[in-house]
Protein backbone atom coordinates (compact mmCIF):
# COMPACT_ATOMS: atom_id res chain seq x y z
CA UNK A 1 0.00 0.00 0.00
CA UNK A 2 1.36 3.37 -0.65
CA UNK A 3 -0.49 6.45 0.47
CA UNK A 4 -0.26 9.95 -0.96
CA UNK A 5 -0.72 13.52 0.33
CA UNK A 6 -1.50 17.08 -1.30
CA UNK A 7 -2.23 20.36 -0.39
CA UNK A 8 -3.29 22.22 -2.93
CA UNK A 9 -4.83 25.91 -2.47
CA UNK A 10 -5.32 24.94 1.43
CA UNK A 11 -7.17 21.74 0.60
CA UNK A 12 -5.23 18.69 2.14
CA UNK A 13 -6.26 15.22 0.63
CA UNK A 14 -4.74 11.93 1.36
CA UNK A 15 -5.19 9.15 -1.28
CA UNK A 16 -4.19 5.27 -0.26
CA UNK A 17 -3.26 2.89 -2.75
CA UNK A 18 -3.56 -0.81 -3.12
CA UNK A 19 -0.60 -3.10 -3.87
CA UNK A 20 -1.51 -2.70 -7.75
CA UNK A 21 -1.22 0.56 -7.54
CA UNK A 22 -5.40 1.37 -8.06
CA UNK A 23 -6.62 3.90 -5.52
CA UNK A 24 -8.64 2.45 -2.97
CA UNK A 25 -9.74 5.23 -0.48
CA UNK A 26 -9.29 9.05 -0.45
CA UNK A 27 -10.23 11.32 2.51
CA UNK A 28 -10.33 15.58 1.92
CA UNK A 29 -9.09 16.53 5.35
CA UNK A 30 -10.25 19.41 5.05
CA UNK A 31 -14.02 19.22 4.27
CA UNK A 32 -13.96 15.69 5.74
CA UNK A 33 -15.58 14.20 2.73
CA UNK A 34 -14.32 10.44 2.57
CA UNK A 35 -14.47 8.39 -0.78
CA UNK A 36 -14.03 4.79 -0.76
CA UNK A 37 -13.41 2.89 -5.00
CA UNK A 38 -14.64 -0.20 -5.67
CA UNK A 39 -12.76 -1.80 -8.38
CA UNK A 40 -13.12 -5.44 -10.85
CA UNK A 41 -11.39 -6.62 -13.81
CA UNK A 42 -8.58 -3.66 -12.64
CA UNK A 43 -11.21 -0.27 -13.13
CA UNK A 44 -13.19 1.38 -10.85
CA UNK A 45 -16.68 0.70 -11.01
CA UNK A 46 -18.04 2.75 -8.12
CA UNK A 47 -17.25 5.32 -5.14
CA UNK A 48 -18.73 5.60 -2.16
CA UNK A 49 -18.30 8.63 -0.27
CA UNK A 50 -19.64 9.81 3.26
CA UNK A 51 -22.14 6.98 2.14
CA UNK A 52 -23.72 7.48 -1.06
CA UNK A 53 -23.03 5.19 -3.94
CA UNK A 54 -21.75 6.53 -7.49
CA UNK A 55 -21.60 3.91 -9.84
CA UNK A 56 -19.14 4.62 -12.77
CA UNK A 57 -19.94 3.67 -16.32
CA UNK A 58 -16.86 4.47 -18.88
CA UNK A 59 -16.01 4.65 -22.35
CA UNK A 60 -13.90 1.99 -24.35
CA UNK A 61 -10.03 3.13 -22.61
CA UNK A 62 -11.90 2.81 -19.06
CA UNK A 63 -11.85 6.37 -18.60
CA UNK A 64 -15.38 7.42 -16.21
CA UNK A 65 -17.66 9.46 -18.38
CA UNK A 66 -21.85 8.83 -17.01
CA UNK A 67 -22.06 8.85 -13.18
CA UNK A 68 -25.21 7.31 -11.79
CA UNK A 69 -27.06 7.01 -8.33
CA UNK A 70 -28.75 3.50 -7.27
CA UNK A 71 -31.66 4.48 -9.04
CA UNK A 72 -29.85 4.47 -12.60
CA UNK A 73 -30.39 8.54 -12.31
CA UNK A 74 -27.55 10.39 -14.41
CA UNK A 75 -25.53 12.40 -11.78
CA UNK A 76 -23.14 13.53 -14.19
CA UNK A 77 -22.00 13.08 -17.57
CA UNK A 78 -18.39 14.43 -19.27
CA UNK A 79 -16.37 13.91 -22.49
CA UNK A 80 -13.16 14.19 -23.71
CA UNK A 81 -10.49 14.78 -26.56
CA UNK A 82 -8.82 12.45 -27.93
CA UNK A 83 -5.26 13.20 -25.78
CA UNK A 84 -7.69 12.82 -22.75
CA UNK A 85 -8.17 16.64 -22.35
CA UNK A 86 -11.64 17.53 -21.13
CA UNK A 87 -14.17 18.55 -23.75
CA UNK A 88 -17.19 18.67 -21.89
CA UNK A 89 -16.50 18.18 -17.57
CA UNK A 90 -19.47 17.79 -15.22
CA UNK A 91 -18.44 19.88 -12.06
CA UNK A 92 -20.08 17.15 -10.17
CA UNK A 93 -17.17 14.79 -10.97
CA UNK A 94 -14.19 17.95 -10.02
CA UNK A 95 -11.17 17.02 -8.07
CA UNK A 96 -12.34 12.93 -7.94
CA UNK A 97 -10.28 10.06 -9.13
CA UNK A 98 -11.92 9.62 -12.35
CA UNK A 99 -12.21 13.12 -13.46
CA UNK A 100 -9.12 12.30 -16.08
CA UNK A 101 -7.24 9.61 -17.33
CA UNK A 102 -4.37 8.18 -15.34
CA UNK A 103 -6.34 8.81 -11.84
CA UNK A 104 -7.50 5.55 -11.58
Amino acid sequence: MKRVKQVIDGVTIYSVYNRAGQLVHRDNVTTGEETDYISAAGMSIARVTNGTVTYLYTDHLGTPIVGADAQGAVLWRQSHTPYGEDWSAATANDNRSGHCRGLL
